[in-house]
């Protein structure tokens, strides 16, 4: 008898209920172009791309909140499920404005941060090491950036969130070939 974290995926398991391979391919493809997208074009896609996710993940939340069984929900929690796919969908309809408030809302929150990392450093013992006060510092001056260059700052954030998926669009292409050639090996 073995121990498997989850049923049927060891060794015993057969090559059909591992998954299609081809599913990692397409999806790795998606998030390679959307990556590519991103770093190419990030002043158009940024916008556009930020809020469609943000405005369907508060969309779900809300769904979520409103259609979950098995628990009583009051009307204050169908309430705030309610506001929050109406936000989701307002970020959708414009995306321009919801995405500067969320660069500025992050440099407001980059700025507060570095301030309070610089009073915990003023605070401590080891307030004459100079390596503690170098990240506050960049924090602070990248809340500052977000404020006086929030296009700038929204492009940035695309460059690097695209390049972050375009590495997981190529690690799930290279995983949906590994398990083609696996699932051709112990089909064979």
């Amino acid at each position: 008898m073995t121990w498997e974290l989850v049923p049927g995926s060891g060794e015993s398991a057969s090559a059909k209920s591992r998954g299609p391979w081809w599913g990692l391919l397409i999806v790795g493809g998606i998030a390679a172009v959307a990556g590519i997208g991103l770093m190419t074009w990030p002043w158009v896609t940024a916008k556009w791309l930020l809020s469609i996710l943000l405005g369907a993940a508060l969309i779900a939340n809300g769904l979520a909140m409103v259609l979950r069984r098995g628990t009583r929900s009051s009307g204050a929690t169908n309430a705030v499920g309610v506001l929050l796919m109406i936000a989701g969908v307002v970020m959708i309809v414009f995306a321009e404005t919801a995405v500067a408030l969320l660069v500025s809302f992050m440099g407001v929150a980059f700025t507060m941060l570095g301030v309070l990392w610089l009073a915990i450093v003023w605070g401590s013992s080891m307030r004459e090491r100079v390596a503690l006060w170098i990240p506050p510092i960049l924090i602070i001056l990248a809340g500052l950036a977000a404020w006086i260059w929030p296009q700038t700052a929204t492009s940035f954030l695309a460059v690097l969130i695209g390049f972050f998926t375009l590495v997981l669009g190529g690690i799930l292409i290279w995983s949906g070939f590994a398990l083609r050639k696996f699932t051709l090996t112990t089909e064979g």
